[in-house]
């Protein structure tokens, strides 16, 4: 096609293409928005979610307790620790924690604490009960077994830490100590003045309650290592309208008041370029 040709086929076909170019100035005018509301974004609120990810994975990540290794130590001493929660129907649960206290009983378990809470009000009223236990080791997956069929398992986890290393040293220590007492006492059968008892009478007492914290420490961590600690709660399923949320007269009223500015630049933005297609129609229409 020639170039006069190319010129008379676009002098007739004038208006259209000047629609199609006001066309797409009006589209690249609402992306270039729509791109600076993105970085808005990107730059604000998504660098501080994107941060948080970043915390929160960090933190996930288990310690390691080495010093209490003991490579050489046969019989471990291991403390063990469990936790479990369930969700019961609504309603039901004083029945939950009447079968929770049969679970107790059953098992020999001593309840530490016990801790009812009410949330919500009206239609999504709910309870939810939070236990801390104590329970012998060799009972301890019986009583699990008994608390799972309370509810529907929401969570669970089991633990088990090794503290052989930490509790062959304090019984190492106790050692020492005690025959550092037991020096004492000699010398003082051997002591002759008067000061010197009175001396040595001050070190032993000192020295005995030194043994007696170690005693205690190491009761204390044999405990641990037969009485197994058990955290479990309770928890009274949401309603099915929790969630639900009604909208208010004033958010209708801005969600209005939105539209009609979005309308209102839309319309401001694309009259212009209608009028002056409209004013070039008109000329050709008159030129015809």
């Amino acid at each position: 096609m020639s170039l006069k040709k190319q010129l008379h086929v676009l002098k007739e076909n004038w208006v259209l293409a000047l629609a199609v170019v006001v066309l797409i100035l009006v589209i690249s005018n609402f992306n270039l928005g729509n791109v600076v509301q993105s970085e808005r974004y990107l730059g604000g609120d998504f660098a501080i979610k994107e941060g948080v990810g970043v915390a929160d994975s960090v933190g996930l990540v288990p310690g390691y307790y080495g010093e209490d290794f003991a490579p050489g130590v046969e019989t471990r001493k291991i403390v063990y620790s469990a936790s479990l929660g369930v969700e019961v129907e609504r309603g039901d649960f004083a029945e939950a924690e009447d079968e929770f206290d049969s679970a107790v009983a059953g098992s020999g378990a001593i309840v530490l604490n016990r801790n009812v809470n009410t949330y919500g009000e009206d239609f999504d009223e709910r309870q939810i009960g939070y236990y801390n236990l104590r329970v012998d080791v060799r009972n301890m997956d019986a009583l699990l077994a008994d608390l799972r069929e309370i509810g529907e398992v929401q969570s669970e986890s089991k633990d088990a830490y090794d503290i052989t290393g930490s509790y062959v040293r304090l019984e190492e220590r106790l050692r020492i100590e005690s025959e550092k007492l037991a020096r004492l006492k000699t010398f003082l059968n051997e002591a002759e003045s008067i000061s010197d008892k009175i001396l040595l009478n001050e070190q032993i007492a000192e020295q005995e309650r030194t043994i007696e914290y170690l005693k205690e420490a190491l009761n204390s961590e044999d405990e641990r290592v037969e009485y197994a600690t058990v955290s479990f709660s309770i928890e009274e399923e949401s309603s099915e309208f929790a969630n639900i949320t009604f909208v208010t007269f004033g958010e209708l009223v801005r969600g209005f008041v939105t539209s009609l500015a979005g309308l209102l630049k839309l319309i401001f933005v694309v009259i212009p370029y209608a009028v002056v297609i409209f004013i070039f129609w008109l000329i050709f229409r008159k030129r015809r």
